[in-house]
C-alpha cells in the first residue's frame, strides 16, 4: 500500500490490521500510549508494594 507515494507496510506485529511506516504519527501516538499504560501500571504495582511494606512493618512494630 502506499500514501502520497510512499511505500507501507501492514503491520504483523499482532497489533491489529493498522499500517504503519516508521516515523508516522500514529505508530508513534501508539507506541506512546503502551509505553504510558505500562508505567502506568507499573507504578500501581510498585505503590501495592510499597502499602503492604509499610503494613507489615506497622504489623511486627505493635
Amino acid at each position: 500500500m502506499s500514501i502520497k507515494g510512499e511505500e507501507v507496510r501492514k503491520d504483523q506485529g499482532g497489533s491489529g490490521s493498522s499500517y504503519s511506516k516508521p516515523g508516522m504519527p500514529w505508530e508513534v501516538d501508539e507506541r506512546a500510549e503502551k509505553f504510558i499504560t505500562e508505567f502506568r501500571r507499573k507504578m500501581s504495582l510498585q505503590r501495592e508494594r510499597s502499602l503492604d511494606d509499610f503494613q507489615e512493618r506497622l504489623a511486627r512494630s505493635a
